[in-house]
């Protein structure tokens, strides 16, 4: 079972599933091929051709979308959070800024650090 396969609806197929009946329909398919080169009904070069198609069809991997997916969308959410700080920090003017970080010092204890440097 395919992590990924959590995700769908119990109605869907399984990527096992989807895997199984690919390679049932293949073989199916193989199957009724053989029999026309078998008979001479199919000319070899379209049979060539047809069994071509056929070695090349696969599924897709369901675990590298669901990866590919997640990754995009952390990259999307990573960019909104990223510019609605951005706006957030850009609305307040610079001289609110410097007050700002000129009160926290105080709060934090800047005064009395002044008092000392001062002092001496």
């Amino acid at each position: 079972m395919s992590w990924s396969d959590i995700f769908i609806p119990s109605s869907n197929q399984t990527s096992d599933e989807g895997e199984a009946n690919l390679a049932r329909q293949r073989q199916q398919y193989q199957d009724r091929l053989n029999a026309r080169i078998d008979a001479g009904t199919i000319d070899p070069d379209v049979a060539a051709r047809d069994q071509a198609y056929v070695d090349g069809v696969a599924l897709d991997n369901q675990d590298a979308a669901a990866s590919a997916g997640f990754k995009e969308g952390l990259s999307d959410g990573l960019a909104n959070i990223k510019s609605a700080l951005a706006n957030a920090l850009s609305i307040i003017p610079w001289q609110g800024w410097v007050i700002g970080i000129a009160a926290l010092f105080l709060y934090l204890g800047g005064f009395s650090l002044l008092k000392r440097l001062f002092k001496k």
